[in-house]
């Protein structure tokens, strides 16, 4: 896990779909189905879920505790 410690302390700027665009800079396709999320943090660096390591699709994100606010 040494190699997510580069995200701790950093904010979240937003959170979005890619677009059409960064899915095909990727690798992918939109097929018009689940679009993948990107979070933009504030200092410009993303994550993207992936489905695994080799980034072959994108991937789900489980989130707890949200309460619709």
């Amino acid at each position: 896990m040494e190699q997510f410690k580069a995200m701790e302390g950093k904010t979240i700027e937003t959170v979005r779909e890619l677009t059409p665009e960064e899915i095909e800079a990727m690798g992918w396709y939109y097929t018009g189905g689940a679009v993948p999320l990107v979070a933009v943090f504030t200092d410009g660096t993303y994550m993207v879920p992936m489905s695994d390591p080799e980034g072959n699709q994108p991937g789900a994100l489980y989130v707890d505790g949200m309460d619709g606010k």
